[in-house]
Parts: structure tokens; C-alpha cells; sequence
């Protein structure tokens, strides 16, 4: 878990560093599409949501050493970093239409009722989809010796 964090963490550092320009692409300016997926990322609430993530992790682990991890994990993790990263991919993905139509639809009654309930399908979806990835694994690397020990030995 450490590793997929540093890995992270990694791949941050070199994409803050690069000075990497964003494009601007033929439907509008860069301009309006930054405000618009800042605007969209309140809504959003990718670091809430990446704390959040942050937060479920710890509670896997021991109680005498969750402190520690939380605090190890507020070191490393620059935030600020991550929202800046996912409102300027954004703004390379979406075009200034499609981030005005989402900044719509999410401030939206209908839109905000839909947020509200990400919180509680992740928490439905996630055990499952682990669950089946953890049994399908299981019997993967089963296979996988099966068929190990089954082939005959060859000496180089």
C-alpha cells in the first residue's frame, strides 16, 4: 500500500515539475474552462473524497498505529497538488461545452441528490468488487501452481 502511495506521490512530483502546458483546444479558451472546472471541482470534492479515501484505508488499520499512518499519510500527500492536477485534466479532457453541461448538471437539484449518494454506492460497490477480486486471484495463482506442478520438471 506504501508502494502504491510513493508511486503516486512519484508520478505527482514529476507531473507538478514538468511545467507541462496545457493546450488550448478549439472550442474556448483556457481561461473560462479553468473556472469552470474549478467551479465543477468544489462540487466535486476530489480532496474531501481523497481524504476520505485516505481515512477508510486507516480505519484497516491497527488502532495503535492508525495515528501514525494518518500523519505519516498528511505528510506525503499534498492535497493542493491533487485538486490542481484534477482541475487542469479536466480542462485537458473536457471541452468548455461538456464542462459547462457537468457545472450544470452537478449544481443542479437533481445533481447534488445524485453527489450525495456517491459516498454511500462506493461504499455498496467497493467490498463487492474487491471480493470478486480477491477470489478471482485466489483461484488464478490456485491455477497457476496446478499447473506448476503438473508440468514436468526440465533441467537447463
Amino acid at each position: 500500500m506504501l508502494k502504491k502511495i510513493g508511486t503516486m506521490a512519484a508520478c505527482l512530483a514529476v507531473v507538478m515539475s514538468s511545467g507541462a502546458v496545457m493546450a488550448q483546444d478549439a472550442d474556448g479558451n483556457i481561461e473560462r474552462k479553468t473556472e469552470l472546472s474549478e467551479e465543477l471541482h468544489t462540487v466535486w470534492g476530489v480532496r474531501d473524497d481523497l481524504k476520505g479515501l485516505v481515512d477508510s484505508i486507516a480505519e484497516k488499520i491497527p488502532a495503535e498505529k492508525r495515528s501514525e499512518f494518518l500523519d505519516y499519510m498528511d505528510e506525503v500527500m499534498d492535497y493542493d497538488a491533487i485538486q490542481e492536477l484534477s482541475v487542469n485534466t479536466a480542462v485537458e479532457t473536457f471541452t468548455e461545452a461538456e464542462l459547462e453541461a457537468m457545472v450544470d448538471y452537478y449544481t443542479s437539484d437533481l445533481g447534488q441528490s445524485a453527489e450525495q449518494k456517491k459516498v454511500r454506492y462506493n461504499e455498496a460497490l467497493t467490498p463487492r468488487v474487491q471480493s470478486m477480486m480477491q477470489t478471482g486471484m485466489a483461484k488464478a495463482v490456485e491455477e497457476m501452481n496446478k499447473k506448476a506442478m503438473t508440468q514436468p520438471y526440465k533441467s537447463q
